[in-house]
C-alpha cells in the first residue's frame, strides 16, 4: 500500500461513492483531506468517520468558478499546500486538464 502520510489531498465531489473511495483510500495511507462537494450533509457524516485532525470539508459546486478557486485556497490555509488534487465532482468534456476553461472546470 501507498505511504501519504502528511500528504495533503483536495478532493472534489467527496461525497458521492467514487468520492468516498477515494477519500477512505488516502485516509488509509495517512493523507490529510480536504473533501469538497455541494451535499454538505453528507460531507459531515462523511468526515465524522474519518480521523477529524487530517479531515477537512468545504461546499463545493463544480459549476462555480469562484468555488475552485475557494476550496483550493481553504486547502492551502488549512494544510499549507495540495500534494493531489482529485476532481471526481460531476462530468465533464475530455479536455486535458492543464488546458480546461472555467466553463469545462
Amino acid at each position: 500500500m501507498y505511504d501519504f502520510k502528511d500528504r495533503v489531498l483536495l478532493l472534489t465531489g467527496a461525497a458521492g461513492g467514487i468520492g468516498q473511495a477515494i477519500a477512505e483510500v488516502f485516509e488509509d495511507t495517512g493523507a490529510k483531506l480536504l473533501l469538497a462537494d455541494m451535499d454538505e450533509a453528507r460531507l459531515r457524516s462523511m468526515a465524522a468517520r474519518l480521523n477529524a485532525d487530517r479531515c477537512a470539508i468545504a461546499r463545493y459546486d463544480a459549476a462555480a468558478p469562484h468555488d475552485a478557486t475557494a476550496v483550493v485556497d481553504a486547502c492551502v490555509r488549512r494544510y499549507g499546500r495540495i500534494d493531489f488534487a482529485v476532481p471526481a465532482a460531476a462530468i465533464y468534456e475530455e479536455v486535458r486538464f492543464a488546458e480546461m476553461s472555467d466553463e469545462q472546470w
